[in-house]
This record gives C-alpha cells, structure tokens and sequence, in this order.
C-alpha cells in the first residue's frame, strides 16, 4: 500500500472512531438521564452488544462482513 494511501486509512478510521466514541457517549448519557437505573443499563446493552459484535466481526473477517453490515442496515431500516 502507498503511504498516502495508509495516512488516509489512518485519518479516517480516527475520525470514525471519534464520531462513534462521542455518538455513544452522547445516547448512553440521555438513556442514564431519562430512565436511568437498571432500564438504562438495558436500553444500552441492546445496542452496543451488536455494534461491538460487528465491529470485531469486520475486523477480523473483512470480506465476509460486507453482506453482514449490509444486512443489518437493512433490518434497521425495515424496523424504523
């Protein structure tokens, strides 16, 4: 891989990160507000277990996970 090519990878996947860090921390302060309390820990277990499923899933499995993510956005979008 070229350098510019590496630096460019490297930039973008801090960037996401950034995003989802501050995303995360962002709906698991609003569900601690709101109900708090063990519904709150609930709440937040349902959709950070799958990402993190996901996350090691395309990491470690990089082609396999292309359908898989694919998959998933759609079920998000037919349940929303």
């Amino acid at each position: 891989m070229r350098p510019v090519g590496k630096l460019v990878r490297y930039v973008a996947f801090t960037a996401m990160a950034l995003v989802g860090l501050l995303g995360g921390a962002f709906i698991v302060g609003n569900t601690f507000a709101d109900p708090g309390g063990w519904p709150a820990v609930g709440m937040t277990a349902l959709w950070a277990i799958p990402m993190v499923a996901l996350s090691v899933n395309a990491l470690l499995r990089p082609a396999a996970a292309g359908p898989v993510l694919a998959g998933a956005t759609g079920m998000v979008a037919v349940f929303t």
